[in-house]
Order: C-alpha cells, then structure tokens, then sequence
C-alpha cells in the first residue's frame, strides 16, 4: 500500500499580492457593472468608499481562503501520512520540504516511520520463524500430535497422525473429531477433557491406513489455556506403542519359556536325588540314575550357557576378539570330534575344502560354537544310516560354508521362525522327542552377524536342509584397514 504525497508549492508573497490586485479590481468591474445594470445608488463620495470597502472585504476573504487552503495543503498530506503509519503502513517517506519548520517536522516523521518499519519487520521475522519453528516440529515429531477446540474441531494434526489415520490435515481442519478419526476411546477422552477433567489416556488399536497393519497407539490429552486462564482447547500425544506391547508379550514368555527349560532337567535331577538317598537302590539302578543326572545337568548347563551367550552378545557385553585363523583346521577338528554321534547312527559325514584355502577373519571359538551347533542340529535331526556335508568355498572376499543334511526337513511355514529364541518346529513327527533349547540357531545368527556375514536356511519337508554362513577374508580385512 502507499500514499501518494506530492511535493508542496513554496508560499511566494509577490504572487500573492498579485492575486489579490487581480482579485480586487476584478470585484470592483463586478460591482460596477452590476450597479450600472441595476442603477443602485453607489454615487458619489461615499458611495465610492462603500463600494471599495465592499470589494476589498470580498478580495481579501476570498484571497484568505486560497491562501489558508494552499499554506494548509502540506499540513493536509502529512495528516494523511500519519493517519496511514497509525493504521500499520510504515513504509511511507514525506518528501524533503522547502520550509525550515516543515523541514524539521518532515525528518522527524520519516525517521519514526524508520524505526517502527524497522521493529515491524523485526517482530514479524521473529513471528514468521516461530511459526516455522514450531510446524517444523510439530511435522517432524515421532509421535502424533492433535489440537482440538472445545467443540471438538480439529485446528491441528502433524504428519505422523496424518500417516497413521489416512488424511491430510487440509481435508479435516474444522470438521468434527468424530466425523474423520471413529474411535470411541478416543472421543470419551477428549469428552472428559472438554468437560473439565486436566488430563485423561486411552489406549487403542486400530489398523494403519497406509500398510494396513494393525498397531497399538497409547494417547494423553491434556486443556490448553490462553493468556486470560481460559480453556481454549485440547492437546492430544498420540504414541505408536506396538513394539512396547510386544516387547511385554516377548519378556512374559520368555520368562516362561525360560522357567520350563530349567524346570525339566531340575525336576529330573531332584527326582533321581531322591532315588538315590534311598538305601534301597540296586548298583545297576544306581549307576543308571547316576547317568541321567549327568544327562540333565549337562542339558541344563548348555541351555544355561548358551542363553548367557546369547544376552552378552544382543547387550554388547560378549568382546568379539576377531583375529586371522585357519578356518579349514577349525572345521576339520570339529568334525572329527563328533566321529562318535555319527557312528553311532551310522551316518557318513563327507567334508569338501579347498586347497588352499584362504585365513578367516573371526573369533576362532565363536566360530567354533557355531560349527558346532549347525553339525549337531543335522546330526540329531535326521535319521540313522543318513549322509550329511560340510561344503566350504571361497570367494573374493568371503568364505562360504554349507551344512548339509538329509534329514527330516523344515516346513515352509516354519523357515522364518528357526532363528526366533525359544522356536521350535511343532507337531513334527520325528523331532517331538528331540531334546532342544530353542536357542542354538538364534545364537548362531547372531555370532555370524556380528562378524559382518549372512546366515540363511534353505528346507524341505522329508527331505533335508542346508544351513548356510558366510564370513570375511582375512586378507581382504587387512585391505580395507590399510586403506
């Protein structure tokens, strides 16, 4: 908007008196004319001053009006001026004035228009920024965040409820709460607010619009006030809490899970305690008792280490020492230590390394647990007089191991659940009464993950499985840190 405010003429006297002259003998030929024309009596001496003093008082009013109206005129744009900057307009100049009193006048105007431009754009850049601010974050928040008026409008919603509910904010600003978001807990909480209550929660599911994912939201509302202490409106936090909730479910079974492993092999040991005290035993019962306490306290004390194991390494507090080793003596030693198990169920074991073979890069007695764990899984899980493989090969920069079994095979549905803690194939009709943790492949996944390698599972049913790892080359490692 501006105001236009034209330079003022400079008051020139000379000019003046001629206007006046003009004026007069102007309004001397008027009155003489008109008295001639209408014979009035203005004869003589006296009637000649008469007529003057007429004239001159109508000159002189009429001189005095033009004059009070142009020495007005720069007062007239100046009011005009301040009237503007009173109505919020401070970018207006008055022009520089001739006249040394208008002058002055004139540069303490502009110079308080200067300042008050000057802290308008102040105050509106530090508005503009504050609001910018503030969307930012509200927009970039983790958890969704509603505001409602008392009538329960929505002024408000951030991004994330956006995504969680399936609209954009300009679709549903204004409009009733209940019309965009159908939830009942969450209208009784904003009720309760609205009438009065300072806060209140509800806890809901519903499923998200996007993915269809059904999720677990936990929401606070909470009265908003104005300056005056009067309720304006109501705040909602609205946080996805579906990974607290199955955190919860996890911790709660695996507390069962855990007090059902223990409570077997326990349950076994006491029980055959007990047999022993009693001076009735037999030798050869006595020694067969004697072997499955053994047996159930190895159990209990591999189910106990392995869950150990497992904790320090998903809490970090299990140090990888990872160093270069040879890989090929680690696996043919391992091997070899379960000649017994494989003679036993007349199985064959047949081992395929290349020679040479690159170092590894690891921890030779993690790797070891891992080998270990695989081997023993083909062993326990496929049946007598069966052939299982340790197929190594190696690449550019990894080496790859199969292990390789024709046992009994996984499910479909099951693969994606091995390496789960506690998982164990059901309803299976030879391994029901296969002894197991539920821990060995998830601790396995996890060595071989945390020395940067891949861990997958390929099965079928009745025929058999191959449980694949990688790991980094030892040469290759020492590349990369020189570099």
């Amino acid at each position: 908007m501006s105001l236009l405010i034209r330079k003022p003429v400079r008051f020139n006297g000379i000019l003046f008196v001629k206007l006046w002259i003009a004026l007069l003998a102007g309004c001397i030929l008027v009155v003489a004319a008109w008295s001639a024309v209408h014979r009035l009596p203005f004869q003589g001496i006296f009637g000649f001053v008469l007529l003057f003093s007429a004239v001159l008082l109508i000159s002189t009013a009429g001189v005095s009006v033009a004059a009070s109206t142009w020495i007005d005129r720069p007062f007239i744009k100046l009011m005009a001026f301040i009237t503007e900057m009173g109505r919020g307009n401070f970018s207006l100049r008055i022009p520089e004035q001739k006249n040394k009193q208008m002058k002055r006048l004139a540069k303490l105007v502009n110079y308080m228009a200067e300042e008050m431009d000057h802290m308008q754009q102040i105050n509106v850049s530090h508005i503009i920024n504050e609001k910018n601010k503030t969307e930012s974050i509200l927009r970039n928040i983790a958890d969704g965040v509603l505001v409602t008026d008392l009538e329960d409008r929505i002024l408000v919603i951030n991004t994330t409820a956006e995504k969680w509910f399936g609209f954009e904010e300009k679709t549903v600003l204004n409009k009733p709460l209940k019309e965009c978001i159908r939830i009942p807990s969450m209208q009784i909480m904003l009720r309760d607010v609205r009438e009065g209550k300072s806060r209140a929660s509800a806890e809901f599911k519903t499923r998200v619009r996007n993915s269809g994912a059904e999720r677990i939201f936990e929401a606070h509302a909470v009265q908003v006030f104005g300056k005056d202490n009067r309720r304006i409106g109501v705040v909602t936090i609205i946080r996805d809490i579906t990974k607290e909730r199955e955190a919860d479910r996890i911790k709660t079974e695996l507390v069962s899970m855990v007090a059902h492993e223990l409570k077997s092999p326990l349950t076994s040991i006491y029980g055959f305690s007990e047999l022993l005290l009693d001076g009735k035993v037999q030798p050869h019962q006595m020694k067969e008792y004697v072997q499955v306490i053994q047996s159930e306290s190895k159990r209990l004390s591999e189910f106990v280490n392995k869950f150990l194991d497992l904790s320090k390494l998903e809490s970090g507090k299990m140090s990888v020492k990872t160093v270069p080793f040879d890989f090929r003596s680690v696996v043919l030693q391992v091997a070899e230590s379960f000649r017994g198990q494989l003679d036993q169920k007349a199985m064959r074991l047949i081992v395929e390394i290349p020679d040479p073979l690159p170092m590894a890069f690891g921890d030779q007695n993690l790797i070891e647990q891992v080998l270990i764990n695989l081997i023993s899984n083909a062993v326990k899980y496929s049946p007598p007089q069966s052939k299982m493989g340790i197929e190594v090969s190696a690449h550019q920069n990894q080496i790859q191991v199969n292990i390789i079994d024709n046992g009994y095979g996984i499910p479909k549905e099951a693969l994606p659940h091995v390496f789960e803690k506690f998982y164990r194939v059901p309803d299976m009709e030879h391994t029901n009464e296969i002894e197991g943790s539920g821990l060995g492949l998830t601790l396995v996944k996890e060595i071989i993950e945390r020395h940067g390698g891949n861990m997958t599972v390929r099965s079928k049913l009745g025929v058999g499985s191959v449980f694949t790892f990688t790991l980094p080359v030892a040469e290759l490692v020492a590349q990369q840190e020189n570099t």
